[in-house]
């Protein structure tokens, strides 16, 4: 690479924060970055279980973007710009920012690094909203659990399971707790062995497990919450949460570049088709799973490869992406909870000294900072 390059990336949750890692270590005085996020202040959701139930640690779980800049730019010059995508050109190499005091800005980039990931409908459990919005749903969530004498969550993914294990472990000798997994049965998708296991945790937690059956509506009569069910039944709770409902954050992308589900469609080295100049990363690629343990121990490979060649105009070879062995840490209470490590089950012990203890709050600077 002989002349300067503007760079810039879209999004600044984990994958965007490793992707702006990777290129700041280079030091190369020639790269422009611009970092383009709604918030400047970055939210570790992996403990949102946790917070639920302790919104004291909120203190401890939000991570300034502009420090990170500016501790990890040294010979890169940078900007930050607070706000969101709401348009892009690929051929013209142009994407259109609104930022959050009203501007609309015109970026020209060499390389665009597409990082924005996904949202939830229940807002605490993903990035995207401010850390005053955040602060405030987790708090109201957890004045709510108090108050109620039964409690629904919806969806039988990782998150609905830890949801549940937190709230039953913590409130279901008191309170009627309620999971509906919406599937076959709770995190069927990591098999038979894992889901048995989850299910019996969760009911020894006092955690009643519905499956098979999924939300069609909620609505909200007076004080409490009805539920319409897939069974044509319903149900009413003071409280309902809902893990499910997962949406890309690619509104700005012209539909052909993306999958049936609205995701990032790319090669195995994470470059759009016919723009190799553009890199995905994270929950927004159509290929990957999405999951912090993916985008930390397949991903970043690959996009480290990719970036040096697309970027930095290496001659190298580049790493194709692989699906790896399922790794995953699942808390059910402070006290462990179930996993797997490269397909393999992992101790109760093992759980707890990895994640369950503290949700891993202690090292979220690592992966935000």
């Amino acid at each position: 690479m002989t002349d300067s390059k503007q760079v810039v990336i879209l999004g600044s949750s984990y994958a965007g924060i490793a992707a702006a890692k990777t290129i700041l270590k280079k030091q190369d005085a020639r790269i422009r970055l611009i970092l383009v996020s709604p918030d400047d202040r970055n939210y570790f959701n992996v403990a949102a279980p946790r917070l639920i139930a302790e919104p004291e640690k909120l203190s401890d779980v939000f991570f300034s973007v502009t420090d990170f800049l500016s501790k990890n730019s040294k010979l890169v010059s940078y900007k930050f710009i607070k706000g969101k995508a709401v348009k892009s050109n690929f051929n013209e190499r142009n994407v259109i920012i609104t930022t959050t005091n009203g501007d609309t800005l015109s970026l020209i980039y060499d390389n665009l690094i597409i990082a924005t990931g996904s949202r939830c409908k229940e807002g605490i459990f993903k990035a995207g909203l401010s850390k005053e919005a955040i602060c405030s749903k987790i708090k109201d969530v957890n004045s709510s659990i108090a108050k109620s004498k039964k409690i629904v969550i919806f969806g039988g993914g990782v998150t609905g399971v830890e949801v549940a294990g937190e709230i039953g472990s913590n409130f279901g000798k008191s309170k009627e707790v309620v999971l509906y997994t919406g599937m076959k049965s709770a995190c069927f998708n990591l098999g038979e062995s894992i889901s048995h296991k989850v299910e019996t945790r969760l009911k020894e937690h006092n955690v009643i497990v519905e499956n098979n059956i999924r939300v069609e509506r909620i609505d909200h009569i007076e004080r409490r919450y009805r539920a319409c069910l897939s069974n044509s039944d319903f149900v009413e709770a003071d409280l309902i949460l809902e893990t499910i409902g997962e949406i890309p954050n690619s509104e700005f992308i012209d539909k052909i570049y993306l999958d049936d589900s609205g995701y990032l469609k790319t090669d195995e080295y994470f470059r759009v088709e016919g723009h190799h100049e553009i890199i995905g990363l994270g929950d927004i690629l159509s290929i990957g799973e999405r999951s912090l343990t993916n985008l930390k121990f397949c991903q970043l490979s690959v996009f480290s490869n990719t970036a040096n060649h697309e970027i930095f105009d290496y001659n190298n070879t580049l790493a194709p992406y692989k699906k790896g062995s399922q790794t995953i840490i699942i808390p059910l209470s402070k006290n462990g909870g179930v996993g797997l490590l490269f397909g393999w089950p992992i101790p109760n012990i093992l759980v707890w000294l990895v994640k369950s203890r503290d949700y891993m709050i202690s090292s979220a600077s690592k992966d935000l900072s």
